[in-house]
């Protein structure tokens, strides 16, 4: 008995509740408990007497009133329950007696009445939770804040009669239900129910799927069921599972208002109407359900219809194992979308690109000679797959072959291969394979408690996979392929360990790749293996066995896995050439120590054991993998050889390398090892190649070398040997690192018998004989010897030699930069009769170079050079005598730096190469020259002379001063020269005749100063040449004075001082130096108006001002006096000046005419003459 409780339940914006805190129990932490404020709820009032007879069974009676506050929203509660006179046996099994009983209040009384008034939903929720807390907030969520219930109980002549009236802010129910001997609906029960997404949500969590399908927005669902009945006596002390459904009659609906789900944002199911049905009679053996559904993906319709038929079993419990009995199912899905359940599988659109958007599937279960037959039937965009027909008893056992037809789509496969790299494998167009399946089965245990779990090794299989063609584009090395009647088999009693026989032809698209240069145009090949599959784990393969015939070869490659150890043997013939020479080859391989971690291999650890001969291999073998070289040229059509390795890989790799060559134009042999670096293995045992250098083969090399065309070509064959005393070269210390070359150590001899080179263009030759090189070195950077020694001839039997001896001491840095602070350097080079520019080209050195070197040397070099620097001190001689040159030069390094022991001295030939190459360059006004009557002289004054070595940069040379001496000079009508001399003359004679005076220049911090030189242009017109070029910054600033004298002569006026120079900037960068003409046409016409004097003086005035010519500065006097041509000039000074006058010369000109009339006297100025 209760008397007068009263409680708080109190709940806070986490859904934590103080009765969780008063038990010590962890709160539950759901989502959905969480509230914007706090929930109170309180029960006050609340009064309860329970009466039980024990004694006699005979009476039991309950009363429970009570109030209810939740948050300001009150409520009540009154339930009364009471049964006398009567037991629950009686009762479960009413008969006439019984029924009579309980119309007959004076004898017996059963009666239940209740009444629920805002009741908070909470306060059950969280007696709920206290047992289950997986279940917190679910009721709360399925009904909503509060609860109104109304049970009335009444006692007729049919028995006991109830009414049920309950409604929620989410749910609304009403039933009436008579009970006698069994209980019925008097009508229809309904049952309204309002789903949100926050129930879906739970109702997920709860069942611990993984779905991630969410409800948009709320629904509502409704439950209509017209008849149940079920006798009340099987109730009787009887647990769930033993209820006999035999009795049943039921017939129910279930409908679904239209509801939006989602699964990301890509995919939206609209459901239109689901309708579900159940339906049985009673003592009928067999109920029927039926479902049918219409729906929209994205816009497109599905639809879902199911039809079955259930046995009914006599316990509950023995449903599933009834299930076979008399089946009948038939399911029909149209337009099912594939993306729903790719997303749940967690496939990322793999199962999308296997099978489609859509797919058709028809599914039948059936009972068949008292066997499960299922029968399936799928078809979409890429699969396929009629009448795929299953008998189940023990196994799940295919009960007929079956074919099935598979279209693997591009995208497919460029989900896999272009997961890495972009521009990977692709398929070029969609594949057609046909599966015909022989034999599918799998354990099923008959009857079955639940459905077995699927694995590989308890699947049966025998398939055969056929495809009519694939085309692959991108193939790594390869390129573009088509495979052509691919068949492949699957066939054991395990898939975890099923052989596999593959076999069909490829060919390479087109005739350029490597698989043609290997193997030609078709390959026939045949695979078998044997793959172990286990779930979670690795797959393995036992033993692969591999072999390609093709016109061009044959291969037989067998490969045997045991645990990490991997075998390859392999062997084959090849044929080459129209005569069909065979060759062959054959090895083995071990690899071990490799791992594997998921699906990817690794071999960085791993060890490798190859052993390989080759006989007669068609060095199209070579050109294969490497492409653009034509190999045939340098080694030959084919070659033999051996190798034999032994390499293990990792931080610490080391191995050997024994390899032997034989070809027509190449022999030899090396042993060599590597440890962080690569070494001969055995210096007692040098590494020797001899090579046959052809003329084929060196077009060949220098093709590779050199993009540039050469007139250089080798006249006959020549041998070279190279051998190897020693060599170590250190391993880059990391991937994005060089190797350290400088760091190498070297000790090789290469030996050329007989170099005989010729210019295609001139048809010069040079003959070298016994060219003999040796270098020496422990280390790079600390030491060098290097030796280099040739006699020959030129085609005009002038003899030629080379002698070269040199040593280098602390060369380069550890950064393998060039050591300009404490090198040192012993050199003895003695050349004679070199021809320079023919074997420069031999050399591939750079055209412009060559060009230069041609320039200023000529055909053939004569030189001395000597040095004995140490420490970046020490003196320093150099004598070059050429065709077109001789230069000398002696010096002494100190400190660094290079200073003269004597004044520098060069005489050079003046040819339109050497003023297209090397002059115009230092001297813009030179461009354009052609021949000079005398050797053109240089010479550098030793005094001022800096050419710092370890800051070598053009701003820190130093040449106090130099002169140059070029005499009378001729230029062709295209230079600069030829531009000035247009503004004086128009004159078109295709040469122009220069004297000029000696030039005198500077070079000081990278600024070249040029002092005036004064030239007669055509033996009539005296100019002068000055001004400045800053060569780092690029950007000359030079001037052209026009002597007064010349502009006379031009124009034929009088009036003009012979000393005056006007003067026009030659400006602009090195590359390309202007006049400005017209700039000095206006400067012309205006000096030429003022000496007119009249209106046509008063425009020269305002010309010369406009163009700037009161604002120059006084020209430097000339470097040389007298001028060498000054007795000419001054006869010609001598005669009368006669000037032509200016015609229609008029009285005045306004100032507003000064543009007009400076139009007028251009036209009189420049006029033809």
């Amino acid at each position: 008995m209760i008397e007068s409780l009263n409680g708080v339940l109190s709940i806070d914006t986490q859904g934590n509740t103080n009765i969780e805190k008063a038990l010590n129990k962890e709160c539950c932490q759901s989502i959905l408990l969480k509230k914007d404020k706090p929930i109170t709820i309180v029960f006050k009032n609340v009064n309860a007497l329970v009466n039980n007879d024990n004694i006699n069974n005979q009476q039991h009676s309950i009363h429970l009133i009570g109030d209810t506050l939740q948050n300001t929203q009150s409520g009540k509660f009154i339930i009364d329950a009471q049964l006398n006179g009567l037991t629950i046996q009686q009762l479960l099994n009413m008969d006439q007696q019984t029924l009579e009983r309980l119309q007959a209040t004076d004898q017996g009384v059963f009666k239940i009445n209740a009444e629920i008034v805002n009741l908070p939903i909470a306060l059950i929720d969280q007696f709920i939770t206290l047992k289950r807390p997986d279940l917190a907030g679910l009721l709360q969520e399925a009904l909503g804040p509060q609860l109104n219930l109304t049970l009335n109980q009444t006692t007729s002549s049919k028995g006991l009669e109830f009414s049920l009236n309950a409604q929620s802010a989410l749910m609304r129910t009403s039933m009436e239900a008579t009970i006698n001997d069994k209980i019925s609906l008097k009508k229809p029960l309904s049952i309204t129910f309002k789903i949100t997404p926050q129930l879906v949500t739970k109702l997920v969590a709860i069942t611990k799927s993984p779905s991630t399908w969410q409800l948009v927005s709320p629904t509502t669902a409704e439950l209509i069921v017209d008849t149940f009945q079920y006798p009340l006596h099987l109730l009787e002390n009887k647990a769930l599972a033993d209820l006999d459904l035999t009795p049943l009659a039921l017939n129910a609906q279930f409908k679904l208002q239209p509801a939006s789900l989602s699964s990301g944002k890509e995919l939206a199911i609209d459901i239109q109407q689901l309708i579900a049905k159940a339906q049985t009679e009673a003592d009928r053996q067999i109920g029927t359900i039926t479902l049918d559904g219409d729906a929209k993906n994205n816009g497109m319709p599905f639809t879902i219809n199911l039809n079955a038929n259930i046995t009914k079993s006599k316990q509950l419990g023995d449903f599933v194992n009834d299930l076979f009995r008399n089946l009948s199912i038939q399911g029909n899905l149209k337009g099912l979308p594939i993306a729903a359940f790719d997303k749940q599988a967690g496939l990322d659109g793999q199962l999308v690109q296997t099978m489609g958007e859509r797919a058709d599937i028809q599914v039948s279960l059936l009972t068949e000679k008292n066997m499960p037959v299922a029968t399936v039937t799928l078809k979409s965009e890429f699969i396929d797959i009629p009448n795929l027909s299953f008998v189940i008893d023990k196994d799940v056992k295919l009960s007929k072959p079956a074919v099935a037809k598979i279209y693997i789509s591009p995208s497919l496969i460029e989900k896999f291969t272009l997961k890495d790299n972009p521009e990977g494998p692709r398929l070029k167009e969609k594949v057609t394979s046909v599966i015909k399946i022989n034999k599918l089965s799998f354990p099923w245990k008959n009857p079955p408690s639940k459905v077995p779990p699927f694995f590989l090794d308890t699947l049966a299989i025998d398939a055969d996979i056929t495809f009519s063609s694939i085309l692959m584009t991108k193939l790594p090395t390869i390129g573009d392929i088509t495979l052509n009647d691919c068949i492949m088999r699957v066939s054991g009693d395990s898939l975890s360990r099923a052989a596999y026989l593959a076999s069909g032809s490829f060919s390479q698209i087109g005739e350029e790749g490597l698989l043609y240069d290997l193997l030609g145009r078709e390959i026939k090949f045949t695979a078998t293996t044997n793959l172990n599959l286990k779930p979670n784990q690795n797959a393995t393969i036992d033993a692969l066995e591999l072999k390609l015939i093709s016109s061009l070869a044959e291969m037989n490659l067998t490969a045997t896995v045991n645990k990490n150890l991997i075998k390859f043997d392999f062997d084959g013939l090849t044929r080459f050439g129209q005569q069909q020479i065979l060759g062959s080859f054959a090895g083995n391989a071990l690899v071990d120590s490799w791992s594997q971690q998921g699906n990817a291999v690794d071999f960085s650890q791993a060890n490798i054991h190859l052993n390989a001969k080759a006989n007669k291999l068609p060095v199209a073998f070579i050109s294969a993998f490497i492409k653009d070289i034509n190999f045939s040229s340098l080694i030959g059509d084919s070659f033999e050889t051996s190798i034999s390795a032994d390499i293990q890989l990792g931080a610490k790799a080391f191995g050997k390398l024994a390899i032997n060559l034989r070809s027509e134009l190449l022999a030899g042999s090396g042993d060599f090892k590597y440890n962080q670096g690569i070494f001969l293995n055995d210096p007692t045992n040098p590494a020797q190649f001899d090579l046959t250098l052809t003329p084929e083969g060196y077009a060949t090399l220098r093709q590779q070398l050199s993009d540039e065309a050469s007139n250089f070509a080798l006249s006959e064959p020549a041998r070279m040997t190279l051998k190897l005393r020693s060599l170590n070269i250190p391993w880059k210390e990391t991937s994005t690192q060089a190797i350290p070359w400088w760091k190498s150590a070297i000790d090789a001899d290469i030996i050329i018998d007989k170099l005989v080179g010729v210019n295609n263009t001139s048809q010069s030759k040079v003959t070298l004989n016994d060219i003999k090189g040796h270098i020496f070195s422990e280390n790079i950077s600390k030491n060098i010897i290097f030796n280099l020694f040739a006699k020959g001839h030129t085609d005009t039997e002038l003899k030629t030699s080379i002698n070269i001896n040199s040593f280098l001491e602390n060369g380069f840095t550890n950064n393998g930069l060039l050591n300009k602070n404490n090198l040192s350097l012993n050199l003895d080079a003695t050349l004679t009769n070199l021809p320079v520019h023919l074997l420069s080209q031999f050399a591939c050195v750079d055209s412009k170079m060559c060009q230069k070197l041609d320039a200023i040397i000529g055909a053939n070099l004569d030189a001395k050079i000597k040095g004995k620097v140490q420490q970046m001190n020490g003196p320093i001689f150099i004598e070059l005598k050429g065709v077109h040159s001789h230069t000398l030069l002696d010096g002494q390094i100190s400190d660094g730096t290079l200073f003269l022991n004597n004044n520098f001295y060069a005489e050079l030939a003046v040819t339109p190469q050497l003023g297209k190459y090397v002059l115009q360059d230092l001297i813009p006004f030179l461009s354009g020259i052609l021949r000079s009557d005398q050797p053109l002289k240089l010479s550098m004054a030793k005094e001022g002379f800096s050419i710092p070595l370890r800051q070598f940069a053009i701003e820190n040379i130093s040449i106090g001063s130099a002169a140059l001496e070029l005499g009378k000079v001729h230029f062709s009508n295209h230079g600069q020269l030829a531009k000035i001399l247009s503004l004086l003359t128009t004159s078109s004679a295709k040469e122009i005749n220069v004297w000029l005076t000696p030039t005198y220049f500077s070079l000081i911090n990278g600024l070249f100063t040029l002092q005036r030189v004064d030239m007669l242009i055509g033996d009539r017109y005296p100019i002068a040449a000055w001004g400045k070029v800053n060569i780092p910054a690029d950007n000359v600033n030079m001037v052209i004075g026009l002597s007064g004298a010349a502009i006379s002569k031009a124009f034929n006026v009088s009036g003009i001082k012979k000393s005056y120079v006007l003067q026009l900037p030659l400006s602009g960068t090195m590359k390309n130096t202007n006049i400005d003409k017209s700039k000095a046409v206006a400067r012309l016409g205006a000096l030429v108006a003022q000496s007119q004097g009249g209106p046509y003086g008063l425009v020269g005035t305002a010309l010369d001002l406009a163009s700037g010519g009161s604002t120059e500065e006084t020209p430097p006097p000339s470097t040389t006096k007298p001028l060498p041509w000054s007795t000419i000039m001054d006869d010609e000074n001598n005669q009368t000046d006669t000037a032509t006058p200016v015609d229609d010369i008029k009285k005045a000109l306004p100032i507003e005419d000064l543009g007009r009339g400076a139009g007028d006297l251009f036209k009189k100025i420049f006029k033809k003459k």
